[in-house]
């Protein structure tokens, strides 16, 4: 048992981390610098993947256009997930999510570290999230 809680505390981190990382690659891509390189120019354009979580609509938005849409004090509060409006239902509940990397469904995580929820299974195989991309990284050893 307490094996599985070192698991759950380590994927835990890793969504903490992931959510930091891209709260802070926003902000600080927002910085002006007299050249652009090759690099940043790839960085701004990765896609990242949001479901609202009310209707169901998947939507893509590159780094490029959450900069322009959102601005730093704007954002969720670093524990929870990115919202923004859907366009499809017009609220406030596309919600950051993943693709799952067994069966390409893309879904929200339910992590609410303060409930004590962390359910990163895919609603479609039922794979862990963390479990798919750690068996995947196996296989490629």
């Amino acid at each position: 048992m307490p094996g599985r809680k070192m698991f759950w505390l380590a994927e835990l981190m890793v969504m903490v981390a992931l959510t930091g990382g891209l709260y802070a690659l926003v902000a600080v891509s927002r910085i002006p610098f007299p050249f652009d390189t090759e690099a940043r120019a790839q960085a701004r354009s990765k896609w990242l993947i949001f479901k609202c979580t009310l209707c169901g609509k998947v939507e893509k938005i590159s780094i490029r256009q959450l900069q322009k849409m959102q601005k730093p004090d704007e954002m969720s509060p670093m524990m929870g997930p990115m919202k923004l409006e859907c366009p499809k239902c017009h609220k406030k509940e596309l919600t950051q999510g993943v693709e799952c990397p067994a069966c390409q469904e893309k879904f929200v995580m339910k992590l609410d570290p303060a409930k004590g929820r962390y359910d990163d299974r895919c609603p479609k195989c039922g794979k862990s999230y963390a479990e798919a991309w750690r068996d995947m990284y196996r296989n490629e050893k």
